[in-house]
């Protein structure tokens, strides 16, 4: 910021710094000192009043003069603009001026904000002790009105002034001398006959010298036109006082007025919506609380100082005032914009309805739940029992499915009878355990918490890894599942268990529509696709194979294809499996026809001994867009 210019604008540079510190107390009491926006105010603070103490010689002074502030003496501004935390300080401690040394520090300017935070009753509490304890010697709270006299110049507080006068000229024809109080003095008694009129005599003086000419014309001792003096003068302070006094309540009563119908104003919006948002006079976004983030849909660090209406996303309504830097001595302007989609603005505005009173002011609101927010609380509650009744069942049935491999592989002499019931427990706690590891995975996808971290990997230790996984369920349904092929010496780019999750799930498929006696291979390979060079996995069965026009369904949400065992699903697997791949910059394909079984192609980057991973795509959701999954799904 630059330093204020002289004049004028140097005035205008004390209400600047005013506000500053202002927004700054505020910003303390609800953020702490460390907050951003706290230490952006301060800053900009500090920057102004040390360029106005350089200016004035090395201490700036600002002082509550009634109903004006001023800033080293000079009118600055109109004391409603003071802002009211700063306002509030002032008058609850007593503090009539406050002086800025050049010198003063970010660390001083703190303690003194920290002023307004002082819950002691201020009969029983010093300011300057307080600032004193906190050792700051270049901010004084005084309790004297600052006054700067200019070089010069002289204050006269009462006595008389010396003046010359002209009697009239009467019959006497005699001039007269004589003094009066102030420039120029009152005419000198004539000592002739004629008399210059009372009205001229008290025309252009101040009250006071006109009462004084006024009681001079009763013929009374002087000691008695004093008295009479006192009295009146008396008389008139108290009726003016009164009349002020008056006139006061009645203008304290349409503020008081005006600050309830403000009030409840606020009180109705506030009881209405847990968000709130804090928008500078542009509209930029300055603070929000936890629950406006969650409405946003992003953080606070993310989307301070960005237009409120640059932020707003889809199925949102905003409703702002135009003129939000419409200055104070000004009627505020009326117009509000109102910004969202068709439906949205006329489902909000059916939904809820103003309570006014007699005096058209707003008292209250009722309000019926949109369908959009019930819809959201529902997928919400969805959500969460989705996750939780998952995550209940997969603790069990990691026991069970260990517990039946440790029977398939150690029980040889059961009978075939027994045999077959057990390679029935063991194919199903493998489909089990396959349909809620879907689940989970494509509520996070839906939240963008999927995430994958690839690193160099082995091509033919991932292979292993997964075959190993599903060996026990291939050999219960009687087909002969091998790992074959090899990248030679290239490793590949990938996010180990997540590779062998896809691989998993390729698997999955295969033995579902393998029958007994068929063969499911994987195999590892090296090609080159747009001048990149990738490892590539391919599962084959032979299975019934697929349809040319089935073979894009297969990789779209709850889409399954008829054929094989009437096992069911959820049909998210090859969603899953494709949405993994992509992350990890690479891409899947499938090869097949009807009755000749299917090859799936997953192929992820290669890398050479030594090369470090590539990075991997960004998807987590951004604040104006839809989420990366409902893209990769189009939904």
């Amino acid at each position: 910021m630059t330093n204020p210019p002289a004049g004028q604008d140097t005035q205008n540079g004390y209400l600047s710094f005013a506000k500053m510190l202002g927004r700054a107390m505020g910003q303390m009491a609800l953020y702490g000192v460390k907050h951003p926006s706290v230490i952006e105010s301060l800053g900009e603070a500090h920057k102004l009043i040390g360029a106005l103490a350089a200016r004035a010689g090395g201490e700036a002074t600002l002082a509550l003069d009634g109903a004006n502030v001023l800033g080293n003496g000079k009118v600055a501004f109109t004391a409603d603009k003071l802002p009211s935390s700063l306002a509030g300080v002032l008058r609850r401690f007593n503090i009539a001026s406050i002086s800025f040394a050049s010198a003063a520090t970010r660390e001083e300017l703190v303690s003194f904000c920290e002023l307004s935070m002082v819950k002691q009753d201020a009969k029983n509490f010093s300011p300057a002790e307080f600032l004193k304890d906190r050792n700051v010697s270049s901010i004084r709270a005084n309790a004297t009105v600052y006054a700067r006299i200019d070089k010069g110049h002289k204050v006269v507080s009462g006595g008389a002034a010396e003046g010359t006068g002209t009697g009239g000229a009467g019959p006497g024809g005699g001039s007269g001398a004589g003094s009066g109080s102030g420039p120029g003095g009152a005419g000198g008694d004539g000592s002739g006959g004629g008399q210059m009129t009372l009205e001229k005599q008290i025309s252009g003086k101040t009250l006071e010298d006109s009462l004084a000419a006024i009681v001079g014309q009763l013929d009374i001792g002087d000691e008695e036109r004093a008295n009479i003096m006192r009295v009146v003068i008396a008389q008139m302070q108290q009726e003016l006082e009164l009349r002020v006094q008056t006139v006061t309540e009645q203008v304290r009563g349409e503020k008081m007025k005006m600050e309830n119908a403000q009030t409840r104003t606020e009180s109705v919006m506030a009881s209405a919506a847990e968000g709130v948002v804090m928008v500078d006079r542009q509209g930029r976004v300055m603070m929000m609380n936890s629950a406006a983030e969650e409405i946003f849909g992003g953080k606070l660090a993310a989307m301070s100082g960005k237009p409120i209406g640059d932020i707003k996303r889809e199925h949102q309504v905003l409703s702002i005032s135009q003129k939000l830097d419409a200055p104070p001595d000004r009627e505020s302007a009326r117009q509000v914009s109102v910004s969202g989609g068709a439906d949205e603005v006329r489902m909000m505005r059916q939904s809820t309805a103003i309570i006014k009173n007699d005096d058209g002011q707003i008292v209250g609101s009722i309000a019926v739940t949109p369908e959009t927010a019930k819809l959201r609380e529902y997928d919400r509650l969805q959500k969460e029992f989705v996750a939780n009744v998952t995550h209940e069942l997969r603790s069990p049935l990691t026991s069970i499915t260990a517990a039946l491999a440790i029977l398939n592989a150690n029980l040889s002499n059961i009978g075939e009878e027994n045999k077959k019931f057990l390679n029935t427990a063991v194919r199903n706690a493998h489909r089990l355990n396959s349909l809620i590891n879907d689940i989970l995975d494509f509520s996070k996808l839906q939240s963008g918490k999927l995430t994958v971290k690839p690193e160099v990997c082995e091509p033919l230790a991932i292979m292993s890894e997964a075959a190993d996984s599903v060996q026990a369920w291939a050999r219960s349904k009687n087909v002969t599942l091998t790992v074959g092929g090899s990248a030679g010496e290239r490793l590949v780019a990938a996010d180990k268990p997540r590779t062998v999750q896809i691989l998993l799930n390729l698997f999955s498929n295969a033995l579902k529509f393998t029958p007994a006696g068929g063969k499911i291979e994987v195999a590892a390979g090296v090609e080159t696709k747009a001048r990149k060079e990738y490892v590539t996995f391919t599962v084959k069965d032979t299975g019934p194979g697929i349809a040319k026009q089935d073979q894009e369904k297969i990789f779209e949400r709850f889409i399954q294809i008829a054929g094989g065992e009437n096992v069911g699903g959820t049909g998210l697997g090859l969603p899953i499996t494709k949405a993994l791949v992509i992350m990890q910059n690479g891409y899947i394909e499938v090869e097949s026809e009807p009755g000749k079984g299917a090859a799936f192609k997953v192929a992820l980057p290669a890398v050479s001994a030594g090369q470090e991973a590539p990075r991997v795509m960004d998807f987590a959701p951004a604040p104006e867009k839809k989420s990366w999954w409902s893209r990769l799904f189009g939904k």
